[in-house]
């Protein structure tokens, strides 16, 4: 399994780096994790080569907020193939996300209704634990976070976004290769705002992703999400503090790939 960063950076796009926006290819399957502005890269030469004898492209959508889903109206020019959506519903978040998509690709946000993109081929709602996609089970994981958000497992590989990692997140773990897991603020900025498990809502990520990381015997932890005003010192400091509990922490750079068992 191959994963390509596509937009490593939370909240809004910086000079350097695009929202939320993963691709996962699997032989002759690929899957987007998160529509942020990362989606643009979809237009680069290089990764089009890689998706080339590609039948489908399935996305994966983490939750509704912005900087997740800000992409996702340039797929109706960046996909030529059937582009599959899956949207998480209750129980999984608090809304019914396919109302919600149809809602934001329509007039007046968007030309193009998304019912009439020639590009769609699925529009699923995810209300369950386990999906099977093309054959492969995907795992979905209910998360803490306004309105909620759902966390993936794609075979050994799991995605983990705005939510604080704590015991079910752990669990969610076990058994993965590689973890990409949303790594917002450093622990000294993380204490400083005094975020505690009750405060789930104010963002407090990355607290304790390196413990989790080493504890259940992952190979790889990927921090993601980045604070978009830390500077790359402020990224050197945060993968060397991740790194003094985790040696193989590392910060993805666009375009990188890594090979998942």
């Amino acid at each position: 399994m191959k994963l390509i960063a596509l937009g490593t950076g939370g909240f809004i796009p910086t000079a350097s780096r695009e929202t939320a926006c993963f691709l996962v290819i699997e032989h002759n399957i690929a899957f987007l994790l998160d529509a942020g502005s990362g989606v643009k890269w979809l237009n680069d030469d290089r990764i089009k080569g890689m998706l080339s004898g590609i039948k489908n492209m399935n996305l994966l959508l983490s939750h509704f907020h912005h900087d997740h889903i800000a992409g996702l109206p340039w797929l109706y020019k960046l996909v030529p193939c059937p582009l599959n959506i899956y949207a998480p519903c209750q129980p999984l978040v608090d809304y019914n996300g396919l109302d919600a998509l149809k809602t934001y690709i329509s007039p007046p946000y968007f030309e193009r209704p998304l019912d009439s993109w020639p590009n769609l081929g699925k529009l699923v709602a995810i209300n369950k634990s386990t999906i099977l996609i093309e054959g492969i089970e995907v795992n979905c994981l209910r998360q803490k976070h306004p309105g909620g958000s759902v966390a993936y497992r794609i075979g050994s590989l799991a995605y983990i976004t705005d939510a604080d990692a704590g015991d079910e997140q752990r669990e969610f773990l076990r058994g993965c290769s590689v973890a990409l897991m949303d790594t917002m603020f450093n622990r000294a900025e993380y204490e400083s705002k005094g975020f505690s498990s009750v405060r789930r809502g104010s963002h407090g990520y990355g607290h304790g992703n390196a413990t989790i990381a080493r504890d259940t015997g992952i190979a790889k932890l990927g921090l993601i999400h980045l604070h978009p005003m830390y500077s790359q010192t402020d990224l050197v400091n945060l993968l060397t503090e991740a790194r003094k509990v985790f040696d193989q922490s590392i910060i993805l750079e666009t375009g990188e790939v890594i090979f998942v068992d």
